[in-house]
Order: C-alpha cells, then structure tokens, then sequence
C-alpha cells in the first residue's frame, strides 16, 4: 500500500494493553514499518476513529465503534484452523461484521480466514479511498445505522437489534 500510496499514513490503535509491547515490538522490528506507522494509545482510540479515512477492523466491538463514526472499514479475521472450523460448524450466520449483521446486507467487506491476506486488504482499501464516491456512500450507510439505534444508550440499542436479527 505504501508503494502505491505513499501519502497513506497508518495507524495503530494499541487497544488491547496486553497486546501492545507486541504490536510495538513487532513494528519496530521492520524499519519501514516503523517509519510510516504511529502507535496510537488505548485512550487515544476514539481520537483516531474520529479522523480516519478508512479503518481494518478486528471482527468485533470495533466494527460497532466505527459504525457509530460512520467511517469506512474493512473487517479483517483470521483464527487457527480448529477454531475456524467450530465457528463454521456452529455459525448462525452469514456474515461477522456488527455493521452488515444490523444493516441485513453486505455494507462492509469482510476478510475472514483464506480471504484474509494483505493482497486483499490493499485491494480493498484502494477501492474504497479511490472509487468517487465508495466511502462517501458507506459511511451514509453507517450514519443511517447510528440513526437506527437512536439516541441515549447505543449499547443497549444496538443490543436489542441485535437480538432481534438473531432471532429471525
């Protein structure tokens, strides 16, 4: 991505405290890495969603988070093989992502397992930052999302659609 779009910058959210001398250790370890990446601290998080042009997203809370953003994301997961077969064995669904689970539809590209390769993410992200109009358009369909679950306490109105589309 760098090669092709050098004006990208990237970030990492360092969310998780546990992970983040890894995620820092491993940056540092590649010298371009570490030139074109910011760690940005766990309470820093919010800041950087709020300014972000696109985010790769873990399959998970953070997917909700930029939903209530509305920007852009890729949704990206990868699990050893065991568990990827009991998820598969045991799924009620079709899709991971909290944003095409509440929008009913295919809103967020998810890269799940084999789909999950840094070919694709690129692939992905330039689509989305190049295509007039792409972002533009997805994040209308996130606002529409936050409007959905209404104001006051997201979680719990997020948790009741949520429910809900399960159920059906």
């Amino acid at each position: 991505m760098n090669k092709e779009r050098p004006e990208v910058q990237f970030a990492i959210s360092q969310a998780n405290k546990d992970l983040a001398a890894t995620i820092e250790k491993t940056v540092n370890s590649d010298p371009l890495l570490a030139k074109i990446t910011k760690l940005i601290s766990s309470e820093d998080s919010y800041s950087l969603m709020s300014v972000c042009d696109l985010a790769w997203a873990k399959s998970g809370t953070t997917t909700l988070e930029l939903t209530l953003f509305a920007k852009p994301m890729l949704i990206f997961y990868r699990a050893d093989w065991i568990s990827y077969l009991i998820f598969l064995a045991f799924k009620r669904t079709h899709k991971v992502g909290w944003p095409n689970l509440l929008a009913g539809k295919d809103l967020i590209p998810e890269l799940i397992q084999l789909d999950c390769s840094p070919e694709k993410l690129v692939q992905y992200s330039k689509d989305i930052l190049d295509v007039p109009g792409l972002g533009k358009e997805i994040s209308l369909e996130l606002m529409a999302l936050k409007n959905k679950l209404g104001e006051g306490n997201y979680a719990e109105s997020c948790a009741s659609e949520l429910a809900q589309v399960l159920s059906n």
